[in-house]
């Protein structure tokens, strides 16, 4: 039998892992494979979010549902290519987690640069381990801006075209 650090380390790397497998299957519902069904999403730090355009004056949590459909806007401007997992905490007392990822990714536009993403991520978990019912993730600011201000360039050539 599985303890519950280590269902709970298994569901982190499949949360976190899902970026890449939503690029190499085209199916952006793997987003949610390892979510809880009521799961919610928050973003960090508040800078981020302000130079993003996005309303900071109210904790904004989204669905999965909600999550999946801006996040597959993206598909269309970047592949996820690669993640490294790192610095994973474990607390099964309080059924969360943190962990440090990297995201390589690749952009789908003339100059096909790759760009690396780091995230901190906390999770918390139902309490069985297997699902994650709540979600911060918190950007590396200046990566996350560019990457939103060239996915949205690519998205414009690409209506224009």
């Amino acid at each position: 039998m599985t303890d519950l650090r280590e269902t709970m380390t298994q569901t982190l790397r499949k949360v976190l892992h899902a970026y890449v497998d939503v690029s190499t299957n085209r199916d952006i519902t793997l987003l949610s494979t390892d979510l809880d069904p009521s799961c919610t999403r928050s973003f960090a730090p508040t800078s981020f979010l302000e130079a993003i355009g996005v309303p900071t004056d109210t904790k904004a949590l989204l669905t999965n549902a909600q999550y999946e459909a801006a996040y597959g806007q993206n598909q269309a401007a970047v592949t996820m290519k690669t993640v490294e997992i790192s610095n994973i905490v474990i607390d099964t007392a309080n059924k969360t987690a943190a962990a440090h990822t990297k995201y390589v990714n690749e952009y789908k536009d003339k100059g096909g640069e790759e760009m690396v993403m780091e995230f901190a991520w906390f999770l918390g978990f139902n309490e069985d381990g297997t699902k994650v019912n709540s979600i911060i993730e918190f950007a590396d600011s200046l990566e996350s801006v560019r990457f939103h201000e060239r996915v949205a360039g690519i998205l414009k050539e690409r209506s224009a075209e």
